[in-house]
């Protein structure tokens, strides 16, 4: 039964965009207007898993699931005259896929292309602390790779232009590993079969049961960024925690910020202070929470 191993999953997004304009820069032909565009997608998927004996920690079962997806999107050219610069750029089903944005720039754009992933994930069962207690389950794993390739891109005309046709996309990469509650590391990478590594972010984080956390960060972007961060949040007292923070510039060789700061939590109510100091500034910030409602500073 070809349904229990396949998942076919078509859709399709309609929008109107209609603007009006009044500022100095309008004309009679661009004074208003309107565009209207679609998205159709179509996304093939399978699952595949099996289930292993653990006998390791307090692992019961490992189960092993493989989902491979193939996504097809595609947006019909929409005319550009007059469209303002100011209307928002709208997402296709390709960039909630591979979580990439489309190398279109304006609020409309065409396309037409193909993606693949492949996820790999390790889920563990749980052992119950006591007889007959329910099981728990703890995702130890998670690999995702997801390409896509340009079809408008590769049948480009490129008489007399000296540029190569580039239509594959980055290669993207996602790891997740959670041997342990306390215990957790994230990997988000992109690598480019033209120019070789483009971004590399690696996060490292270690908790304990009382709710202290240190986390360890590196972020890397081409000619670009590349930091080292750190982060300690220590339980003090049942209301009072405190946190470092310190973010290194490896490019400019500089600190690019320091932080420390005290939090008194209250049921309904919170008070705390930071003191940030940067490579040409430094402040005090006094922050309140009220319960219900979002943080704010002064």
């Amino acid at each position: 039964n070809l349904a229990n191993y396949l998942s076919i999953t078509p859709q399709i997004t309609v929008r109107e965009t209609y603007w009006s304009r009044g500022d100095d820069q309008a004309r009679a032909d661009n004074r208003s207007g309107d565009r209207t565009f679609y998205n159709a997608g179509l996304t093939v998927g399978s699952r595949l898993y099996k289930v292993f004996d653990a006998g390791i920690f307090n692992w019961d079962k490992i189960r092993h699931d493989i989902r491979p997806e193939i996504l097809y999107s595609y947006i019909p050219y929409v005319r550009q005259e007059n469209v303002p610069g100011y209307l928002p750029r709208f997402g296709s089903c390709l960039e909630s896929f591979t979580f990439f944005a489309s190398p279109g720039t304006t609020a409309f754009y065409e396309q037409n292309a193909v993606a693949w992933a492949l996820t790999n994930t390790l889920t563990a069962r749980l052992k119950g602390k006591a007889p007959n207690s329910a099981a728990g389950y703890l995702e130890v794993l998670r690999f995702k790779l997801f390409q896509s390739y340009d079809i408008n891109e590769a049948k480009k005309d490129m008489a007399g232009s000296t540029d190569e046709r580039r239509p594959l996309s980055d290669f993207g990469l996602e790891l997740d590993i959670n041997p342990h509650p306390y215990l957790s590391f994230a990997a988000r990478n992109k690598y480019s079969v033209y120019n070789g590594w483009k971004e590399m972010n690696y996060d490292l984080g270690l908790g304990d049961w009382r709710g202290d956390r240190l986390s360890v960060g590196y972020r890397y972007t081409l000619d670009a960024i590349e930091e080292f961060n750190a982060e300690l949040r220590a339980i003090i007292t049942a209301r009072l925690s405190g946190r470092a923070a310190v973010r290194l510039d490896r490019i400019n060789d500089r600190i690019v910020e320091n932080a420390v700061g005290l939090f008194w939590a209250e049921q309904c109510w919170g008070v705390g202070v930071d003191y940030l100091k940067t490579h040409d500034d430094e402040r005090f910030m006094l922050k309140v929470t009220l319960s219900g409602l979002a943080m704010f500073g002064i």
